[in-house]
């Protein structure tokens, strides 16, 4: 749909590449290199403007014009480009992508490209747009998988430290039930000895006791022989 003067022209996005519906193309005066001057202006899905520019320095070279890019005021300048359907001249255009948007100015040789005089050219402009859009969303795209695959790359890299980590603590693991089964079995050893050890000092004390008995019996059975012979000799 055409609206003169204030056009919006629908641009039909590549289904499930970072936008769904309908991008705007806003038909408005802007200030080029050239001065102001009617213009197209479309908001683009990204603020990076040095991929926007990429993407619009690729797109130029299909102009067949030659492409230059003035830094002091951010604006590249195609000279006698070829836009198919726009004019049987070559046409000059301006572009700059500045403020998350992508501004364009169709010089066609004494007049800009305007929705009053040249309607049935304004589809020209639009496929214009439509691939740049087209292409942006391409490389958008491109980046987000290489982005997921770094991320794929990381995840990968960290199980795989996880799974040598795991592989350690299993050592570790193995090894501490090692040796609480060799104290198991320093406890049962020394339970064994603790018993073996108390029936020694069990038995010891019996002895020790029957020794102290054979003695009583020896001191009293002295004493006796003693008693005896004291009695034979009065």
């Amino acid at each position: 749909m055409i609206i003169k003067n204030s056009l919006i022209i629908g641009l039909l996005l590549v289904a499930g590449v970072h936008n769904n519906g309908f991008c705007q193309i806003v038909e408005t005066q802007n200030m080029s290199s050239q001065g102001s001057k009617n213009s197209f202006v479309m908001d683009i899905p990204t603020m990076e403007s040095e991929l926007a520019e990429d993407v619009w320095k690729k797109l130029a070279k299909d102009f067949k014009g030659k492409t230059k890019y003035n830094k002091k005021i951010g604006e590249y300048f195609t000279d006698d480009g070829t836009v198919k359907g726009m004019s049987n001249n070559t046409v000059d255009i301006y572009a700059r992508i500045q403020g998350g948007k992508l501004i364009l100015w169709f010089d066609l040789g004494g007049a800009y490209l305007n929705s009053t005089d040249h309607e049935e050219r304004l589809f020209a402009a639009e496929d214009v747009f439509s691939q740049f859009e087209y292409e942006l969303n391409i490389k958008l795209a491109e980046l987000e998988i290489s982005q997921k695959e770094k991320d794929l790359k990381s995840f990968t890299a960290e199980l795989s430290k996880l799974e040598k980590d795991k592989l350690n603590i299993q050592k570790l693991k193995d090894k501490a039930l090692s040796e609480v089964a060799e104290q198991d079995r320093n406890l049962a050893n020394n339970a064994e000895n603790q018993q073996v050890q108390l029936e020694k000092i069990t038995a010891q004390e019996t002895s020790i006791d029957e020794s102290k008995s054979h003695i009583k019996a020896i001191e009293k059975k002295s004493l006796t022989i003693k008693k005896q012979m004291i009695s034979s000799e009065n």
